[in-house]
């Protein structure tokens, strides 16, 4: 009967409620994903690093190769312009007009190096930086080869290109795209070291610029200058604001840089990342060993009972019982160990009950046999006396009566 009170017990705790069971294993689950989730966290910041790393590289490889291209751009345009100024009639560009200008050798190779349809004409100015003539080229338009208006460039930032100078950019305005200048200086051939004139080509803006949609899936723009002053254009040579950020930059010319606007830099750097991923070891080591500490505390104080409680029967004191608490497989073995307390006791009284009856018993026994010896002599003699007399007869009767009696 108690047998099966308990195999009952033990099936109305059951795996899902109240189960010690699973709550270590809910537990243990939980300490395991805990791991799991920051090596995961980590695996993911490590791969996004090196993807970054990875895109970071291939986007420093793209902007290599924008640099490239706009520097051999420029370039052809520097050689043009030393071809030009090494001409041995270009010094009287510097004091007539071009219309008067009667040798057409000379003409036809400035025609031949400006018709180019990103360039508007060559320009030509004197040591002060005024504009003294103009070669319209084939997308020339407007002021200053046709019609009247106002040429500064005195106003326009300069950046030194080798012998050459770069000037502007001009930003686009109403009727007129943007533009920059090529410019080199033109050596005066009566006084050595001193300039006589600047001959420049002007070109779109936008045949620089073109270069930088060389790249596809990045977003690259041309910035002059540093900070959020800096003028920056598009691949379309349209001004755009300065970007906050710049995760990739690579110098061009001087103060001119190429930025990628594309890549989102990193939240953390590579070192913060490390310190990151061993805080967070630190502290997932910190928190097992601390809920492991506690389940062991727990466990103990739970299981202690039990053992003080079974050194306790082991030592005589067998009505010893354990308070129940909860309803887990270790209230469970409080109950039975319990009810084994309450039964071992009365299995004892019993035994005691019956070990008192033996020895009461026994004890009867031997003085039965004791009383048996002496009474079976005296029957003996009482029957050996002689009974002539039937008044003796009578009490011979009676003592052996009395004798096997007692003796029964």
């Amino acid at each position: 009967m108690d047998y099966a009170q308990a195999a009952k017990g033990t099936h109305a705790i059951g795996f899902w409620k109240n189960s010690l069971v699973r709550r270590f294993f809910l537990l243990s689950l939980l300490v395991a994903s805990v791991p799991l989730l920051v090596t995961v966290f980590v695996y993911d910041r490590m791969t996004a690093g090196l993807v970054s790393d990875m895109a970071n590289e291939r986007a420093q490889q793209n902007l290599s190769q924008i640099r490239n291209s706009l520097y051999h751009y420029s370039r052809q345009h520097v050689h043009a312009l030393e071809a030009i100024s090494e001409l041995p009639d270009i010094p009287q560009l510097f004091q007539t007009s071009f219309a008067s200008f009667t040798q057409s050798l000379t003409q036809n190779l400035i025609h031949f190096d400006i018709d180019r349809p990103e360039m508007y004409g060559a320009l030509f100015f004197d040591a002060d930086w005024q504009l003294v003539n103009t070669v319209p080229g084939q997308s020339a338009s407007g002021y200053p080869y046709w019609g009247e208006g106002e040429f500064d460039v005195e106003s326009l930032p300069k950046t030194q290109f080798g012998a050459a100078m770069l000037i502007g950019p001009k930003p686009a305005s109403p009727g007129q795209s943007a533009w920059y200048l090529m410019v080199l200086p033109v050596q005066s051939p009566q006084q050595q070291g001193q300039v006589s004139g600047y001959i420049g080509f002007q070109l779109r803006l936008a045949s620089l610029t073109s270069y930088l949609a060389s790249s596809p899936g990045d977003d690259v723009v041309l910035c002059r200058g540093n900070g959020d002053a800096s003028a920056c254009f598009d691949a379309l040579g349209r001004l755009v604001p300065s970007p906050k950020i710049r995760s990739v930059e690579l110098p061009l010319f001087s103060d001119w840089s190429l930025v990628n606007v594309s890549i989102t830099p990193p939240v953390l750097e590579r070192d913060q990342e490390r310190i990151l991923v061993l805080i967070m070891a630190g502290l997932v080591l910190l928190l097992v060993s601390a809920f492991f500490y506690f389940l062991v505390k727990r466990v103990r104080r739970r299981v202690f009972p039990l053992i003080d409680a079974a050194n306790a029967v082991s030592e005589g004191h067998w009505k010893t019982t354990l308070p129940i608490s909860g309803n887990d497989e270790i209230s469970l073995l409080a109950r039975a160990f319990n009810r084994m307390t309450s039964h071992l006791d009365s299995l004892l009284l019993a035994r005691g009950e019956a070990e008192r009856k033996a020895v009461w018993g026994e004890f009867a026994t031997g003085i039965a046999h004791e009383i048996r010896n002496p009474l079976a002599t005296i029957k003996v003699c009482v029957q050996t006396l002689p009974d002539s007399r039937p008044e003796d007869a009578e009490l011979q009767s009676l003592m052996v009566g009395e004798i096997d009696r007692i003796n029964n």
